[in-house]
């Protein structure tokens, strides 16, 4: 997916497709506002970094989640575990750095790009930590909650649109940009959505990143 949200990206700016950062607590607004902010960190990350940089600097929300996990959760994670998670980080960044490409994105700006991953890497594992807590702690269905962030989720997500770029999308159109690719990477960024909250109730964030990585690296 990290390649789909570069190439649709790596386009000029009066062809891009519209997504605004949102900062504006509660058992799902805290979710679907870090959520929210998160989805279009990944899109800024992306226009500011190459799909292999991003990659292996995004591995670093494993530990991230590890961490707040015994923070939050108080769940303890053995040496051999910790051992392990160093070893998927490298691994995994091994493997995106095997299949690197030299070409850079145009108009980028690597600061930017950073300070969107790192801050992906801290609102990742809050969330999904958060989100553990809710979904274990309670009778309500997966569909159910997420249906629950949705509903505020999108709002936000339009409001803040129409702030930003009102003047564009007058211009333009709300969906500019939005062809076969942009279109896709919405589906399947949705699904995996669906599926993430599904294993984090019934696993927990551990195996998630490595479901995730594994997924990376095949």
């Amino acid at each position: 997916m990290p390649l789909m949200a570069r190439y649709t990206r790596a386009r000029d700016e009066s062809e891009s497709f519209f997504t605004t950062v949102n900062v504006l607590v509660m058992e799902v607004c805290f979710p679907a506002i870090i959520y929210t902010l998160q989805n279009n960190l990944y899109y800024i990350a992306l226009t500011h970094l190459d799909a292999t940089t991003f990659c292996i600097l995004y591995q670093m929300k494993i530990f991230s989640t590890a961490l707040l996990m015994r923070m939050l959760l108080n769940r303890r994670l053995s040496s051999y575990q910790w051992f392990a998670l160093a070893l998927l980080v490298v691994g995994a960044a091994d493997v995106q750095w095997s299949s690197a490409s030299n070409e850079g994105p145009a108009h980028s700006n690597d600061m930017y790009g950073l300070f969107a991953v790192a801050t992906m890497c801290f609102t990742s594992a809050i969330a999904g930590v958060y989100l553990e807590r809710v979904l274990k702690g309670s009778n309500v269905s997966v569909w159910m909650q997420n249906i629950r962030i949705s509903l505020i989720g999108l709002p936000v997500s339009l409001f803040s649109m129409l702030y930003y770029e009102w003047s564009d999308i007058q211009r333009d159109g709300m969906f500019r940009g939005w062809d076969f690719w942009v279109i896709l990477l919405t589906a399947t960024n949705s699904l995996g959505g669906l599926l993430i909250a599904m294993v984090i109730k019934y696993a927990d964030n551990i195996l998630k990143a490595y479901a995730q990585v594994s997924v990376n690296v095949k």
